[in-house]
C-alpha cells in the first residue's frame, strides 16, 4: 500500500500542474511561435523586428531565441498538448530535484508537501519558457550541494548547463547568483575569526573549490557568448536590471504585497522561514542553505513571478519537520504505528485517488488553441474581435494600434499586420533615450495629444480592451479585507483620454464592440489634423 500511495502522490503532483497549465495561456506564446516559424520557414535568423510599425527593422535581442525555435518545432509537428506535458514535467522535475538535494530522498511526505506548494502557486503555472528556470535552478543547487559530500567534480557540469539554459531563457543569470551566494558564504566561513565560525554552519571548503567555481563561471560566460547575438545577449539581460518602469505595471513583476495578493504562498514561505530558523539554531542547516532560502524568500516577496522558485525550497523544510515530529510522536504508546497507521492510510489512499480524478477531469485538451473560445476568453484574448478584423482586412496589411497585452496574440493570429507594441519590448525597448516604450505607450492613452500621434503614423485601426472590462477577477475575502475601499482605484471604470478623444473625433468610427473589445477605424485619413509632439 505504501508504494501505491507514493505513486498516487507523485501522479497527483503531475496532474495538478498539467491541469492548471492546460487551462492557462501565455500572452507571449504567439510571438514565440512566430519567431520560430519565421526562422524555420525563411532559413534566416530574425535579427530585426518585423512585427511592429513603431520599431520597424529595429535590431533586437530575443533572449529566448532557442526556446522560441523549440516551441515552434514541437508545436508545428505535434500540437500544443505535448508542450503542456513537457512544461509540467519540467516543473515537477524541479521540485523533485530540490527535494532530493536537501532531503536525501524523495518521500511520500515530501510529495504531499510538494502538492501543497504547487497548489499555492497555481497562479504562476503556465506553459511558458520561464518554467525552465526552476529546473535549471534545481540542477545548479544539486551540483553545488554535492561539494559538501566531496563530489566537487560535478562543478564542471555547470558551464555547459548554463549555456543550455541561456539558449532557452534569459534567467540563466540566476545561476551565477546562486553560485556566488555559495561562493561568498563559504569565503566568509573561511576568513571569519575563529569565535564566529561556530555560527557559520557547514563544511569549510578548500581553496581548490573556490578556484574551480571561478574557472567554471569564466568558461560559462564564454559558452553563453556562443549564440546568434554574441555579446549582445549580456547587454539585453543587463537592461532588465537597469530598467524599472515595467516592474510597476506588469503583473508578474510587481511585489507580492501588491493587489491581488496570492496569500497562500506567502503563508507557506513564511512558515518555511520560521522552520528554517529553528533548523539553523539546531545546527541542521548550513549557512549556504540558509542564505539561499533567504535570497529566494526576498526575491519572491519582491516579484510575484518568483513564487515558483521559493515554493519548492519550502518542501524539504516542511518534510524534514514533519518526519522529525513523527519520529517523536511514535515513541508515545498512544501513537504507535501499529495502532494508528492502517486506517488513516486507507483514507489517505482514497483521498489521493480523488485528487487524481479531480484534476484529470479539469484537464483542458485543446486541438487548436488559436480558435478555442473557451481558453482564449478565459485569458482575455480577443478571438472574435481578431476574426472580425481578419475577415475585414482580407489581404490588406494596415497599421494597427493595439492593446499591449494582446500584442503576442495578434502577431500570430494576424500575420503580417504591423502592430504597435508587444511583450518583447516590455523591459528593454526605448522610445527615446529617457523614456521606455511601455511608458510612452501609457502616455498615448493619458496625454491629450495621444490620438494625434497615432494619426500621424497612418494608423487605420485602433484595437483596444474596453475600459469597462476587467481582466482581474473579483477580489477574494483576504484581498477585500486588506485593501478595502482602495479597490475602487483598481476597478475604476473611467475611460482613458485616448478613448474620450476617439468618441469625440469624427475621423474615427467604432466598427466593432463586444464585452471586452472595441475596434475603431480611421474613416477620414485625409482629414486628420497635423501631429503635435507629446
Amino acid at each position: 500500500m505504501k508504494r501505491l500511495i507514493f505513486i498516487l502522490a507523485l501522479t497527483a503532483n503531475f496532474i495538478l500542474v498539467l491541469a492548471v497549465m492546460s487551462n492557462s495561456l501565455d500572452p507571449d506564446f504567439g510571438w514565440h511561435l512566430s519567431f520560430g516559424r519565421d526562422w524555420a520557414q525563411t532559413g534566416q535568423f530574425p535579427y530585426t523586428d518585423t512585427y511592429t510599425w513603431s520599431k520597424p527593422d529595429m535590431p533586437y535581442t530575443n533572449h529566448e531565441w532557442g526556446g522560441s525555435a523549440l516551441l515552434w518545432f514541437i508545436y508545428s509537428r505535434f500540437g500544443y498538448t505535448p508542450l503542456l506535458f513537457i512544461a509540467a514535467s519540467t516543473v515537477l522535475a524541479g521540485f523533485l530535484i530540490i527535494q532530493k538535494t536537501f532531503f536525501k530522498k524523495i518521500t511520500t511526505v515530501g510529495l504531499v508537501f510538494s502538492f501543497i506548494a504547487l497548489w499555492c502557486v497555481t497562479h504562476i503555472l503556465i506553459m511558458r519558457l520561464a518554467m525552465v528556470t526552476l529546473f535549471f535552478m534545481a540542477l545548479t543547487l544539486y551540483i553545488l550541494e554535492k561539494i559538501d559530500t566531496g563530489e566537487d567534480k560535478y562543478i564542471w557540469f555547470l558551464a555547459p548547463l548554463f549555456w543550455l539554459w541561456s539558449c532557452v531563457h534569459g534567467s540563466w543569470v540566476l545561476g551565477f547568483i546562486i553560485i556566488n551566494i555559495y561562493f561568498f558564504a563559504s569565503l566568509a566561513q573561511k576568513i571569519a575569526p575563529l569565535k564566529l565560525r561556530p555560527y557559520l554552519l557547514g563544511k569549510i571548503w578548500n581553496n581548490k573549490i573556490f578556484y574551480k567555481l571561478i574557472a567554471t563561471q569564466a568558461v560559462a560566460v564564454g559558452l553563453i557568448a556562443i549564440n546568434p547575438y554574441g555579446l549582445k545577449i549580456f547587454v539585453e539581460i543587463s537592461e532588465y536590471f537597469q530598467q524599472g518602469y515595467y516592474k510597476n505595471f506588469i503583473g508578474e513583476w510587481v511585489p507580492s504585497y501588491n493587489f491581488p495578493i496570492f496569500w497562500e504562498i506567502l503563508i507557506l514561505q513564511t512558515v518555511g522561514l520560521a522552520l528554517l530558523a529553528r533548523a539553523y539554531w539546531a545546527k541542521q542547516v548550513t549557512i549556504r542553505q540558509g542564505l539561499i532560502y533567504l535570497a529566494f524568500f526576498y526575491s519572491a516577496w519582491s516579484y510575484k513571478r518568483n513564487a515558483l522558485l521559493i515554493a519548492p525550497l519550502t518542501v524539504p523544510i516542511l518534510a524534514a519537520t514533519a518526519e522529525y515530529a513523527w519520529s517523536k510522536l511514535k515513541k508515545i504508546p498512544l501513537f504507535s504505528p501499529s495502532k494508528i497507521l492502517k486506517l488513516p492510510m486507507v483514507y489517505f489512499l482514497i483521498a489521493l485517488l480523488a485528487l487524481n480524478f479531480f484534476y484529470i477531469l479539469r484537464f483542458h485538451n485543446s486541438t487548436d488553441i488559436w480558435n478555442d473560445p473557451e481558453l482564449l476568453s478565459a485569458h482575455d484574448l480577443p478571438l472574435d474581435a481578431a476574426n472580425f478584423l481578419n475577415a475585414r482586412l482580407q489581404n490588406e496589411k494596415p497599421k494597427i494600434f493595439n492593446d499591449f497585452n494582446w500584442g503576442g496574440f495578434m502577431i500570430y493570429k494576424m500575420p503580417g499586420v504591423p502592430i504597435y507594441f508587444d511583450g518583447r519590448g516590455t523591459a528593454t525597448w526605448m522610445y527615446n533615450t529617457s523614456t521606455s516604450m511601455l511608458a510612452h505607450y501609457h502616455a498615448i492613452f493619458r496625454d491629450p495629444d495621444g490620438l494625434a500621434e497615432i494619426e500621424n503614423n497612418d494608423v487605420k485601426y485602433i484595437f483596444l480592451e474596453k475600459h469597462t472590462y476587467f481582466s482581474i477577477g473579483p477580489p477574494d475575502r483576504v484581498n477585500k479585507f486588506l485593501f478595502g475601499s482602495r479597490l475602487n482605484r483598481v476597478y475604476n471604470t473611467e475611460p482613458r483620454e485616448l478613448e474620450k478623444d476617439l468618441e469625440n473625433n469624427q475621423n474615427w468610427q467604432l466598427i466593432y464592440s463586444n464585452t471586452s473589445t472595441n475596434i475603431w477605424q480611421n474613416v477620414n485619413p485625409a482629414l486628420t489634423p497635423p501631429p503635435r509632439q507629446i
